[in-house]
């Protein structure tokens, strides 16, 4: 009930701060440049060239050219080092003005609890930077250009959803990596000028909390089947692996019975073996056989 009055525009200040903490998450696992990176700046591209009229020009201006390169790092850190912290910064200023304003608590209090705050932002930042130092994000590995992007890729864990929606209605991308998240994030930003009024009481918000149980469980339900076909295609890729190791096994342990039978060793050079002298080509191990 907090986007009620009066506290309408704080809701809608912490729905555009949250906006923001995702295009700092996603920006930032995009600038290590890694194999995961580049597949998901070529989904991003993908989704914004899949915009009608512009989509070649919104995928350009995205990637800062016709394909995913340097100058796409370059923005991406611009946006992820300068862009996104400035714009939190200001939400945040906005959002203490209006606290200062609308509050109703004792001056003397107020400075207390924002000075207790401050202190606990400042104590965290040395713990966070203690612990980026002591465990780094591991890099995966390097990014290949060439192979495209990998049939399995999977986007990060908060995108997860998005990722199931478009394996279950492929070429869709537009209509569900953009329209629709953009719909969900406007229509929480603007819930208060839609349902105005101070009743807060959740008996009396009934259709307000259902709706947004059903698109919670549906996130979270999408989350999880993506979740389970990414175990389940990783199982089958095991299999396969392994399906595969156990033919090439049984292959060799056929090429040593054929050798030893037909007494190839007499003509042929096997694996160093000098016996066959100059008597025919060499047969040389190759993979085990």
């Amino acid at each position: 009930g907090q986007y009620k009055s009066p506290r309408r525009v704080t809701w809608m200040l912490g729905c555009l701060a949250f906006l923001v903490l995702v295009g700092l998450a996603y920006t930032g696992y995009l600038l290590p440049g890694d194999d995961r990176a580049y597949t998901g700046m070529g989904v991003m591209r993908g989704i914004a060239a899949s915009t009608p009229i512009v989509g070649e020009q919104a995928a350009a201006a995205l990637t800062g050219g016709p394909e995913v390169s340097s100058a796409t790092l370059t923005r991406l850190n611009v946006a992820h080092t300068v862009l996104l912290p400035a714009a939190l910064i200001a939400l945040l200023a906005v959002y203490l003005r209006r606290r200062r304003l609308t509050g109703s608590a004792e001056g003397l209090a107020r400075t207390r609890t924002w000075v207790t705050t401050l202190s606990a932002a400042l104590l965290l930042l040395p713990v966070l930077a203690l612990l980026a130092f002591l465990l780094p994000p591991s890099l995966g590995p390097a990014a290949d250009p060439t192979g495209g992007v990998a049939p399995d890729a999977k986007p990060e864990w908060f995108f997860l959803w998005v990722n199931e929606l478009l394996r279950l209605l492929p070429g869709r991308e537009f209509l569900i990596g953009a329209v629709l998240p953009g719909v969900l994030v406007g229509a929480a930003v603007l819930l208060p000028l839609v349902l105005r009024g101070r009743e807060a009481r959740p008996a009396r918000r009934f259709p307000e909390i259902a709706a947004a149980l059903l698109v919670i469980l549906g996130i979270a339900g999408l989350t999880l089947s993506s979740l389970a076909a990414a175990s389940a295609a990783h199982e089958g890729h095991t299999h396969a692996g392994s399906g595969a190791q156990e033919a090439a096994g049984a292959l060799q342990d056929r090429a040593a019975t054929l050798i030893q039978e037909y007494r190839c060793a007499k003509c042929h050079i096997i694996d160093g073996d000098e016996e066959g002298g100059d008597l025919g080509p060499a047969l040389w191990r190759r993979g085990g056989a």
